[in-house]
């Protein structure tokens, strides 16, 4: 009876172990691998390196500087919100961050209108000729 049951307490941890391995590493639903490693593109290669993870989201600066080049160096709040779909306090509160009064400036105008002027931008699509 021995030499029958045996090895079954063995080989039946050891045939746990690897289904336990196979369902955390083997392929699932989404892929080569689970949830536990979807933000990075590959996983760790023992001989080229780490894995490296994706770049989900530009930052709320380049955002803020493509909306601002879009529209032509000058955005106000309203304008921020409605391209990037920031909520109002969120984009006026990112853009009074970057105020340094040489990349970003703040003007209000005679009607108390606040806009933010990029500088850079403004100088750039002043030097560009116009498109054809």
């Amino acid at each position: 009876m021995f030499f029958f049951w045996g090895p079954f307490f063995f080989v039946f941890p050891a045939v746990l172990i690897y289904l336990f391995v196979r369902h955390l590493f083997g392929p699932g639903e989404r892929g080569r691998r689970s949830k536990f490693f979807e933000d990075y593109d590959e996983f760790p290669n023992i001989e080229y390196g780490a894995r490296t993870p994706k770049a989900r989201h530009e930052s709320k600066q380049v955002r803020i500087y493509k909306t601002a080049d879009q529209l032509g160096g000058r955005l106000t709040v309203s304008d921020l919100v409605i391209e990037t779909g920031m909520d109002v306090d969120e984009a006026e509160r990112s853009l009074q961050s970057m105020v340094d009064n040489q990349r970003v400036r703040m003007e209000v105008l005679d009607d108390g209108l606040v806009v933010y002027e990029f500088p850079e931008i403004i100088a750039r699509h002043k030097n560009q000729p116009p498109p054809r």
